[in-house]
């Protein structure tokens, strides 16, 4: 049964509290309040001060783009590699002891909104098909077009917009095999790295959001 996920439990759900508790990964959503994504319900990870004050500075360097190309460079990077997605979230099931989301139409906003420009937005769809009666993710989608009937929204703004392209390309490159029998998941150190990245964006509501919680369910 596909879980009762909205926008402010993907928020509360999140936090500096990750990047400071020690937990274990994988984590099982029948034991923890991971939040919920596409893939998987939660990626944890051991805190590592180096790596995350590493991430910290780098996430406060951004210089802003034009909004349509950074739409397209995100979708071209996943659509291109949807396959690989698809064989991951398929493997993490097996091997990660994680819940997906099944089944799913998730709005995704990308938006431009920073001081002395005026506000830019584009409305995306990722659409998920997984079948129940195997267990499987089949298919993953990205979509130029406002969601009709969405499960549940995020907003990827400025930095965690322009960002979202070479984030899923760099996680691609670090751990999803191109032949699906060699996926890793996600060090301890690169996730400690995207939580001081984004460490300055939690709390911001709606717009707390990378594209890597859209996929695995893990926010900083």
């Amino acid at each position: 049964m596909k879980p009762n996920t909205t926008r402010r439990r993907f928020i509360q759900a999140s936090g500096l509290a990750v990047a400071t508790t020690g937990v274990s990964m994988p984590v099982s959503a029948q034991t923890t309040d991971s939040t919920q994504g596409i893939l998987a319900d939660g990626i944890t990870y051991e805190p590592d001060y180096g790596a995350f004050a590493s991430g910290l500075f780098s996430g406060r360097v951004w210089r802003p783009k034009d909004l349509e190309q950074t739409v397209d460079d995100a979708r071209n990077e996943f659509r291109a590699n949807s396959d690989r997605w698809v064989s991951y979230g398929n493997w993490l099931l097996e091997e990660a002891d994680v819940s997906p989301y099944g089944n799913a139409e998730i709005g995704v906003t990308f938006k431009h909104d920073y001081f002395l420009k005026s506000e830019e937005t584009t409305e995306t769809t990722v659409v998920a098909d997984y079948d129940d009666a195997t267990d499987r993710f089949t298919d993953l989608d990205w979509l130029l077009e406002s969601p009709e009937d969405p499960d549940f929204e995020v907003t990827l703004t400025n930095n965690t917009a322009e960002n979202a392209s070479d984030e899923l390309s760099e996680f691609r490159r670090k751990f999803i095999d191109d032949d699906g029998d060699d996926h890793e998941l996600p060090s301890n150190e690169y996730l400690n790295t995207i939580a001081g990245k984004y460490a300055f964006a939690i709390g911001v509501g709606e717009d707390a959001s990378n594209v890597l919680e859209l996929l695995l369910g893990w926010s900083p």
